[in-house]
């Protein structure tokens, strides 16, 4: 339990106790990473709630798109978009090794870094304000969760390519324990929810199968990265997050117009 609230309390602005004793080997449990991304879910799940609840908003899905996207980077202080900025930045400067590090290091945040999180919080709005209007909002409780395997498969047996950086806390420190656990994790995740909503397992099967999908786009984005700069960096990690929770929701929302 320690772990886990270490975790929780390092990867987002949710405090638990302030007298929680720091863990220096958090990269052992990166098998909550997906939990983490449980109790992201089960907040703005319960804020789309209520907010489809009040007088009015029921018709207005996207400004209750808006506000969960807006509450989701609150909650995690902007870490991982952050991150997903400073990526941008950096592999698409086409420089050398070094001077991508050195832009992604970087505070300031350049043309690239912008224009990729502007597209980002769009798309995501749009994706999150179908997935409302089709009030399927147990995908809203998953993505965060499923997101949050990929920095998992990003980490395992993977290379630091910077020294003395956040991310070395977790990378190359996943085992096969933890991501078979944060599988685990991930694939209940979406699978419990989707069954309690459509009550069809073949259903709630076809949207379990986006950990696969996941899973894939973390392999060959790492791989990609690996080209440019020989190893991964914790901005990776946070962008790895970023476009897997909208590769998840384009992916039900997409899954869901079959379905309909």
């Amino acid at each position: 339990m320690n772990k886990f609230l270490n975790l929780l309390q390092f990867l987002t602005r949710i405090t638990v106790s302030k007298n929680l004793k720091y863990n220096e080997e958090m990269g052992s449990s990166m098998m909550y990473f997906p939990m983490v991304g449980m109790v992201i879910g089960l907040i703005i799940t319960i804020t789309a709630f209520i907010l489809k609840m009040i007088v009015g908003f029921e018709k207005i899905h996207l400004l209750i798109a808006g506000i969960i996207v807006m509450e989701e980077v609150v909650i995690t202080g902007g870490l991982h978009i952050d991150g997903f900025g400073d990526t941008f930045d950096g592999l698409f400067s086409y420089r050398s090794k070094e001077r991508v590090l050195e832009i992604m290091k970087d505070p300031t945040m350049g043309t690239n870094g912008i224009l990729a999180i502007v597209f980002l919080i769009v798309f995501k709005v749009i994706a999150v304000d179908i997935a409302i209007e089709k009030d399927i909002l147990w995908a809203l409780f998953s993505m965060p969760a499923v997101a949050r395997f990929a920095p998992v498969i990003m980490s395992y047996r993977a290379v630091s390519a910077r020294k003395n950086g956040m991310g070395e806390l977790f990378i190359g420190k996943c085992d096969k324990k933890n991501l078979f656990a944060a599988f685990i994790f991930s694939l209940l995740s979406v699978a419990i929810p989707s069954f309690l909503h459509y009550r069809n397992i073949e259903i709630s099967l076809i949207y379990s199968f986006s950990i696969l999908l996941i899973a894939l786009y973390s392999r060959l984005f790492r791989k990609s990265v690996y080209r440019q700069i020989d190893g991964i960096t914790g901005d990776i990690l946070g962008c790895s997050t970023e476009m897997s929770e909208l590769i998840f929701i384009i992916y039900v929302v997409i899954i869901s117009q079959w379905i309909a």
